[in-house]
């Protein structure tokens, strides 16, 4: 759970390696007992999943904080490989995207891609100077139902997997 391997968390805590294999897996088994399946997400390109999407970047990228955390599911998470920050529940991303709103340029555009099936996009802001849109990071959305379970926020250096240029004009 908090990244260490097994080898060490059994000389941590004096057990045996299988001990706390073991634990683990009895762990993980009552986890999954007890979870409530995620709905399934909206059909990829159906009017639906279209809106919902629309929603997200209006409220995304006007900074709505509001707008934004009504369409998250209630234990969204959100999250940026490969930076230690997570923050899970609507609450605590009200207060990340509250804070982090203070320090935000505007985005200048979103551009659609997909990542493993989900939506996703390639985020420009604008060069005060010469005026060209950069690259500054990929999000990546998960949707349960007809809500946003999960934000990933990937740096800019995974766009040339999408096909995304560094700049636009």
């Amino acid at each position: 759970m908090l990244g260490f391997r097994a080898r060490e968390t059994a000389e941590l805590l004096g057990l045996t390696e299988d001990a706390v294999t073991s634990a683990l897996k009895r762990a993980r088994a009552t986890m999954d007992a007890t979870r409530t399946p995620a709905p399934p997400p909206l059909p990829p390109g159906s009017a639906d999943e279209r809106a919902l999407l629309e929603r997200f970047v209006a409220a995304f990228t006007e900074l709505d904080v509001d707008a934004l955390v009504a369409l998250m599911t209630d234990d969204v998470w959100v999250r940026m490989p490969p930076l230690p920050f997570e923050y899970r529940g609507t609450e605590a991303v009200h207060r990340f995207f509250t804070a982090l709103n203070a320090h935000r340029r505007g985005i200048a555009r979103m551009v659609p891609v997909r990542a493993n099936g989900q939506p996703a996009w390639g985020e420009y802001r604008r060069d005060p100077g010469t005026g060209v849109l950069h690259i500054t990071g990929v999000e990546v959305v998960g949707v349960a139902g007809d809500r946003i379970s999960e934000i990933t926020r990937f740096e800019a250096a995974v766009a040339p997997y999408f096909g995304l240029p560094r700049t636009l004009d």
